[in-house]
C-alpha cells in the first residue's frame, strides 16, 4: 500500500526498482507505473523479456518483485509499444509464483530469432497496497480504508485502538494521533471489508504489517468502522496566480504548509469541486500543466484525483495517498470558475473553516 504506503514519485521509484545483484527490474512505456513492458538488465545490458511461454505466473512474480500486488493481465506482442532501442535479452520465462525475482526463474538467455522487437513481454499489476481517510474535515482525519490487491475496502473497528491509529498517522505523514474512532464515527462505508482484528504494536511502517484476521476475513459487525484524527492541522484550499479568488493554480495547505495538485486525471468533475467548496459557482475549465497559471514551487500533496463532481470537498475525493504523486511540479491542476470572490472573501472564508474545525 497511499495510497494514501508508497510514494508515486521518489519513493515510488525505490519500490519499483528491484535489485538482485548486478540485475534490475523495470517497467516501461506506460503513464501507470505499475504496467508496461518488462524490462531486465543483466550484466549491465537493458532488455527486454521475448513473450515465448509468458503467463500470469510470470507476471505475478514481476508485480510482487516491484511492489505492484498482483497481474491483471501478462500481455505480449508489445502492447504497449517497443522500448527504443531496448532488445530481448531473455525468453522461456518459466516461473512457478512464488519467486522472489523473475530472474530466479528458469528461462533462456538466447531468445531465438522470432523474438523480434514486436514480441516484448508486458504485465499490468493492479498497484501497491494503499491507504487513505476518508469523510473527514482534513486529509489527516477520517475512516481508514486501505487498498489491497486492487480494491478498496474498510478497516473493522473490533480491538481498535490507540495504536493501531497511531501507525496510520505515521504512516500518512500526519504526525501524531489525536484520536481513535469506532462505530463509524465518519459515517459507514459501501465498501467491503478488508481487515478485522487489526492489532498493531504502534511502531509498524504501515498497517497491513500488524497482526490482524487475513485479507479479506470480515468478523465485523455491520457499520463497525474504524477512524482517526492525526495532529496535522486542518486542510485548506486556494486558488492563486489570477486576478480572482475564483480561477488560478489549486493549492492545498497540509501541515502549515502549501502545496501543489498533480494534474493527472485532473478534469472538471474535479474543478466542479473546488469551485463548489470555494463559494465560486460552477467550473468552466480545468486546466492542465497551468502554462496561464504558471507552475507551482510547492511539494505535490495531491495525485491521481477521481472526483465524481459530487463532492463537498477536493478532500472528499478518491486519491493518491497524501504526499504520493506521479507529478513534477511542472505538471500543476488548476481551475476556471464562473462565480467571482474577492481575495478578502476567500481569506475570510479559510480563517471561518480553521475556526469551525477548532470548535
Amino acid at each position: 500500500m497511499y495510497i494514501y504506503g508508497l510514494k508515486y514519485s521518489k519513493r515510488f521509484i525505490s519500490l519499483c526498482f528491484f535489485a538482485v545483484d548486478t540485475h534490475v527490474v523495470r517497467l516501461s512505456n506506460a503513464a501507470d507505473p505499475c504496467a508496461g513492458v518488462v524490462l531486465v538488465m543483466i550484466n549491465n545490458i537493458e532488455g527486454t523479456i521475448c513473450d515465448l511461454s509468458w503467463d500470469m505466473n510470470d507476471a505475478a512474480v514481476v508485480c510482487r518483485q516491484l511492489g505492484c500486488g498482483v497481474p491483471i493481465s501478462a500481455p505480449g506482442g508489445s502492447v504497449f509499444g517497443a522500448p527504443l532501442n531496448r532488445f530481448p535479452g531473455m525468453s522461456n520465462v518459466g516461473c512457478r509464483g512464488d519467486e522472489s525475482s523473475v530472474l530466479k526463474c528458469s528461462y533462456s538467455s538466447s531468445p531465438p530469432a522470432s523474438c523480434s522487437q514486436k514480441r516484448h513481454a508486458s504485465v499490468q499489476c493492479t498497484g501497491p497496497d494503499q491507504i487513505r481517510l476518508v469523510n473527514g474535515p482534513s486529509l489527516c482525519a477520517g475512516r481508514v480504508e486501505v487498498r489491497h490487491n486492487g480494491v478498496w475496502g474498510k478497516v473493522c473497528d473490533d480491538s481498535w485502538d490507540q495504536k493501531d491509529a497511531s501507525v496510520v498517522c505515521r504512516q500518512l505523514g500526519c504526525g501524531a494521533v489525536q484520536n481513535y474512532q469506532y462505530i463509524s464515527s465518519f459515517g459507514i462505508s459501501p465498501l467491503p471489508v478488508l481487515m478485522s482484528n487489526v492489532q498493531c504494536q504502534g511502531d509498524e511502517s504501515a498497517l497491513w504489517k500488524c497482526a490482524q484476521r487475513g485479507w479479506n476475513v470480515n468478523t465485523c459487525p455491520t457499520g463497525r468502522n474504524a477512524g482517526v484524527t492525526c495532529a496535522g492541522g486542518a486542510d485548506t484550499v486556494r486558488l492563486v496566480n489570477s486576478g480572482d479568488a475564483c480561477s488560478g493554480r489549486v493549492e492545498i495547505k497540509h501541515e502549515n504548509r502549501w502545496g501543489t495538485v498533480c494534474d493527472s486525471d485532473w478534469d472538471v468533475k474535479d474543478a466542479e469541486v473546488v469551485c463548489r467548496q470555494l463559494n465560486c459557482g460552477s467550473a468552466s475549465r480545468a486546466e492542465t500543466r497551468n502554462d496561464i497559471f504558471r507552475h507551482g514551487v510547492f511539494p505535490v500533496w495531491m495525485s491521481d484525483v477521481k472526483c465524481t463532481g459530487a463532492e463537498k470537498s477536493l478532500f472528499d475525493c478518491p486519491r493518491a495517498p497524501w504526499g504520493f504523486n506521479s507529478c513534477t511540479w511542472k505538471s500543476d491542476g488548476g481551475v476556471q470558475c464562473r462565480g467571482k470572490r474577492s481575495q478578502q472573501q476567500s481569506f475570510n472564508a479559510i480563517k471561518k473553516t480553521k475556526t469551525n474545525l477548532k470548535k
